[in-house]
């Protein structure tokens, strides 16, 4: 009991100095709103974004890059939510990496109290062009899971133009 209060503290004490300094967010977006944030030169506020926090930390302990992983993978699937509201939007989940300040909202979803500047962006993760098949269908289906099988591919930030 003492050990697993004590995981716990230690375990909202280590997310909440990565809050205090900046920590790594995935945002979920679309190529479409990945144009226009670039265009006005920001990520707006209002943004759902997820990262990894003591409830992360918890299910993944000792393991950094699954944490992120997990965090990152969230994002991917909120995407597909924002997909499905686009119909005009390239079918390809997309997330937003950057280091920003952040609150924790629940479980591994964080809330940012001000716009990211968009030269902040660390880096943009993107499905082939060759899952957008699979894509339409976890739209379709409201699914996401069936994209288990698709990496999403990592992209700088001035790469966007390519996408």
């Amino acid at each position: 009991m003492v050990l697993t209060t004590l995981r716990t503290l230690v375990n909202h004490f280590s997310a909440q100095v990565r809050q205090d300094r900046g920590v790594r967010i995935y945002i979920p977006a679309t190529l479409n709103l990945l144009h226009q944030w670039r265009d006005a030169g920001q990520i707006p506020s209002d943004v759902t974004a997820y990262a990894v926090t003591a409830a992360v930390i918890e299910a993944f302990p000792n393991e950094e890059e699954e944490q992120e992983y997990a965090a990152s993978l969230l994002a991917a699937d909120e995407s597909v939510v924002l997909l499905a509201a686009d119909a005009q939007a390239a079918k390809r989940r997309t997330v937003v990496a950057v280091d920003a300040a952040a609150t924790v909202v629940d479980q591994a979803e964080v809330s940012i109290s001000d716009p990211i500047a968009w030269e902040k962006v660390a880096s943009l993760l993107v499905d082939d062009a060759s899952a957008s098949g699979a894509v339409a269908d976890a739209i379709e289906t409201g699914a996401p899971d069936l994209l288990d099988d698709f990496a999403l591919l990592w992209f700088a930030a001035d790469e966007l133009d390519e996408l």
